[in-house]
């Protein structure tokens, strides 16, 4: 079945056809990357709002500094991310 439409000045568009598989699939495959990229983000988010919560508290608390200190050695191994937490890492 077509859909005709006039236009303002009364000619008529051209018959518009339902979409293809490929294109379906092509949409389905966007729209997934959509919500990837958004769980991605939500993600990110979250790891910054609590980094920002346990930096704060490590501030105020040195037992809890402390802990985070002796957590932060044992589990970043990296130098690249030691570079990154040298004040964190150091005891004071």
């Amino acid at each position: 079945m077509y859909i005709e439409a006039a236009t303002s000045s009364g000619s008529r568009m051209p018959p518009q056809t339902l979409p293809t598989e490929d294109q379906l699939a092509a949409r389905r495959q966007l729209d997934e990357a959509r919500r990837a990229l958004r769980a991605r983000k939500g993600e990110t988010r979250r790891k910054i709002i609590v980094g920002a919560v346990v930096l704060a508290q490590a501030s105020r608390d040195p037992a809890f500094r402390a802990t985070l200190q002796l957590l932060l050695q044992q589990h970043v191994t990296r130098s690249i991310d030691r570079e990154l937490l040298t004040d964190l890492l150091a005891v004071k």
